[in-house]
């Protein structure tokens, strides 16, 4: 057994590490994935960001230039009435060749936040080959293992990583106990990315994503409604999508909303169906939501009534349709699960 477990929930839009030993609770540690560009700041601007010590980066091939990295980039996005960027699309490393410099800085100032023992065991989420996207999942794997390997160690400590499918981390977390035994359905719904996974006893049968996500809602609502992606955002987390619309923009996100479940539903009968026996199991088995997109208000009510639309054409018997008990956190910590039991 390892002295430190780690669980780094690596997504489009949120980091989350989870960190603590093999027994008691574990801490959190989340920071925004995005980053913002200043060309040519004042140098107060410079010298204050510095002094409040916030995360910034050079900008390569520029004499002042600076990057803003996480939550203070989108805050100063918003006062500017400008859009951050993010060096991660539909839940891989974009092809930016900036994208992976800034995703090692962000990751690797959030290890720096955990003392490391000399024997530290680190799981880190994966998601699963797109369906409908081109996406290049294993590269993406790469780069990640790059990052953490790469990460400066104290002397005397070391750090193993490994990769394991996000939604199947999920189970991990909420089905961590002897009657569910980490078999079940799971969906992440993150920025990039809507992951499906279908475990027995915590061994993947199948998995895939499907991009019509977060970020995919936003732009949808923003293009039919003339709104900026920014304000859609804010906008959308006062309305409660399981009631009747007061409004063209309620009207157009409870749309998007419903068009999405249905589409990760219609998915999991598909991969269920299919999968040639591999997925059938004698007991009704759970199944789990989370992920940021699942926590707007109505989410669930819509979930499980829409799922109760399709029940009846999947091959196997849910007992229940739950979000994870960790929320947003239940990544990073079924990752962090893994770690304890690794061995």
């Amino acid at each position: 057994m390892s002295a430190l477990c780690l669980g780094f929930d690596v997504g489009t839009y949120n980091l989350i590490l989870c960190a603590g030993a093999e027994t008691g609770n574990p801490v959190y540690h989340t920071q925004v994935n995005a980053y913002l560009p200043l060309a040519n700041p004042s140098p107060s601007t410079k010298k204050t960001l510095q002094s409040l010590g916030k995360p910034v980066l050079p900008i390569a091939g520029t004499e002042n230039g600076i990057m803003l990295l996480g939550r203070d980039a989108i805050d100063m996005a918003s006062d500017f009435g400008t859009k951050c960027q993010r060096p991660m699309k539909l839940g891989c490393v974009s092809d930016d060749q900036s994208s992976y410099p800034i995703l090692a800085a962000m990751i690797h100032g959030m290890l720096n936040k955990v003392t490391m023992a000399k024997d530290t065991v680190l799981y880190y989420s994966k998601p699963a080959n797109a369906i409908s996207a081109d996406t290049n999942v294993d590269l993406h794997g790469m780069l990640l293992q790059g990052i953490f390997s790469s990460y400066p160690m104290p002397e005397g400590c070391q750090m193993r990583a490994f990769a394991m499918n996000e939604a199947s981390a999920i189970l991990h977390s909420d089905c961590n106990n002897e009657r569910e035994q980490k078999t079940g359905l799971a969906i992440s719904t993150g920025a990039g990315m809507v992951n499906i996974n279908f475990s027995r006893w915590g061994e993947p049968i199948f998995s895939f994503s499907i991009p019509n996500s977060g970020d995919y809602i936003d732009s949808s609502v923003a293009k039919a409604t003339g709104m900026s992606e920014a304000a859609v955002n804010i906008k959308k987390v006062t309305v409660d999508i399981s009631k009747v619309p007061t409004n063209q923009f309620e009207l157009i996100l409870k749309a998007q909303y419903e068009l999405l479940i249905r589409s990760a539903i219609e998915k999991i009968i598909e991969g269920v169906n299919n999968s040639q026996g591999q997925a059938a199991v004698n007991t009704p088995i759970p199944l789990v939501v989370a992920g940021g997109v699942s926590g707007i208000e109505g989410f669930m009510p819509m979930f499980e009534a829409v799922f109760n639309m399709y029940r009846s054409k999947l091959k196997l018997e849910v007992s229940v349709v739950r979000r994870a008990q960790e929320g947003v956190k239940a990544i990073a910590h079924g990752l962090w699960e893994a770690a304890r039991n690794h061995g």
